[in-house]
């Protein structure tokens, strides 16, 4: 295994030495300034696999840890606050460009600042308790990430009540925020995007709704930096529902449907993009047996077009149904870009004691179309083609602990472990690249 750089020692040995210098902080803002809120979050990862290369890749090991500090304000109350000031910042060592799913986001190899988020949020506009509007750069996150999954400098108006919720929001990418990657990557630049969601809640823990994107390019036509031009808008419907014990056959679910249609324009000319996918989870609970187990089918398949459904910089196949899970739709090895996608696996959980959980997770990836472009992030860039329909099989094993929470400087601690180990069958989709596997082992503590 490859040794992490000194500075992440260094950073390591700060973090653990990081409650004793701010307990006296903390206590301070939780005893005399309550209208002030500081966390802390500390996530570090180690792991054996190909990392970020292409897969069949020769594995070598890797590393990643980061300390996320967020400071709060409300003001003129923390109870029914008028106004709410919020900053987060990430502090992250990444060993070789290696990142999973495990961690938000992603960061560029070695030793970054970035600054997340920072926005000022209007509580109770006009006077409406359920109205708020949201300046400045802030999360987007949504249970299926194939609709956004990061954060994005824009203005958004939210009304949430009892029985319904939304939002619309207008936003662009000005800067990377990030010390190491300076500028922003020019086919991200000059985009504007349109968010919007609507949602009703139609049973005590089910909800339904509809979502749009819509994204407008108005860069220059610099075809030597930014070689792709889209316009292009998604729709698409959700619905879900968890913690039904009074069914039968399924307790939980989450089900997506999603289209785009648009224009894109590259070197070559202008062309229309049409496509669809459709993903979901459904999953029964067995709460009287030993174990707790659940069963859940997971997939997910999308048109065949070679300019088809695709996911753009502000989507990923990042799964976060909190607390249950976070992680990549295949696992901790497989990314998918969803495209010309058929995808399905059998997924079976277990809580062997209080506070502990296994996963198990056997899956298959297909190609729509037998020469159509593959639909895994980490390719060999000389081969972007599917071979046959056959992309290969996934095992994924995944154990996770978690702590029982703690009373510290004035808050709370939490502390959550976790082991997984990926293995990947290559099918005869792929011309290059074979087998794989990959182990992962974090850990997140925060206060």
């Amino acid at each position: 295994m490859s040794r992490l750089h000194f500075r992440s020692v260094w950073l390591f040995l700060l973090l653990l030495t990081l409650p004793a210098l701010v307990r006296g902080a903390a206590n301070t803002i939780t005893t005399e300034q309550p209208r002030y809120q500081l966390q802390h979050k500390v996530t570090a990862q180690i792991g054996y696999g190909p990392g970020d290369a292409p897969l069949g890749s020769d594995n070598r090991g890797f590393g990643q840890l980061r300390y996320q500090p967020a400071l709060t304000a409300y003001l003129p109350q923390r109870a029914w606050p008028d106004w709410q000031f919020h900053t987060r910042l990430w502090l992250t060592y990444t060993d070789d460009d290696s990142n999973s799913a495990l961690f938000e986001g992603t960061s560029p190899e070695g030793d970054s600042l970035e600054l997340r988020d920072a926005y000022v949020r209007r509580e109770r506009l006009l006077d409406d308790p359920r109205l708020s509007l949201t300046i400045g750069r802030q999360p987007y996150r949504s249970p299926l990430a194939l609709w956004w999954d990061t954060s994005l400098t824009s203005a958004r108006l939210q009304w949430q009540d009892t029985f319904e919720r939304g939002f619309v929001a207008l936003g662009q990418r000005p800067h990377s925020f990030n010390s190491v990657e300076g500028r922003l990557d020019p086919e991200d630049r000059d985009i504007g995007y349109l968010l919007s969601e609507a949602a009703w809640r139609w049973a005590p823990q089910g909800w339904t709704g509809v979502r749009l994107m819509a994204e407008l390019d108005h860069s220059g036509a610099d075809w030597r930096n930014d070689r792709e031009d889209i316009r292009a808008v998604r729709t698409g419907v959700f619905i879900g529902e968890r913690q039904r014990e009074d069914r039968a056959l399924v307790t939980d679910y989450h089900l997506e449907a999603l289209w785009l249609q648009g224009q894109r324009q590259d070197t070559n000319g202008k062309d229309s993009v049409r496509g669809w996918a459709l993903a979901g989870e459904a999953g029964k609970r067995f709460r009287q047996q030993p174990w707790q187990p659940r069963l859940a089918v997971r997939a997910v398949i999308t048109d065949d077009r070679a300019q088809g459904f695709y996911l753009n910089g502000l989507q990923s196949d990042r799964l976060q149904f909190e607390p249950r899970e976070r992680g990549a739709m295949a696992g901790s090895l497989v990314n998918l870009s969803l495209r010309n996608t058929l995808f399905y696996g059998l997924r079976l959980e277990a809580h062997p004691a209080t506070r502990q959980r296994l996963a198990v997770m056997l899956s298959n990836l297909h190609c729509r179309s037998a020469s159509g472009p593959l639909p895994l992030e980490r390719i060999s860039d000389r081969n972007d083609r599917c071979q046959g329909h056959d992309l290969g099989q996934t095992l994924d094993l995944d154990y996770r602990w978690r702590m029982f929470p703690l009373a510290f400087a004035g808050s709370q601690l939490n502390w959550q472990v976790s082991a997984s180990l990926g293995l990947f069958h290559a099918g005869s989709a792929l011309a290059e690249g074979g087998d794989d596997q990959q182990w992962l082992i974090n850990t997140e503590m925060s206060w």
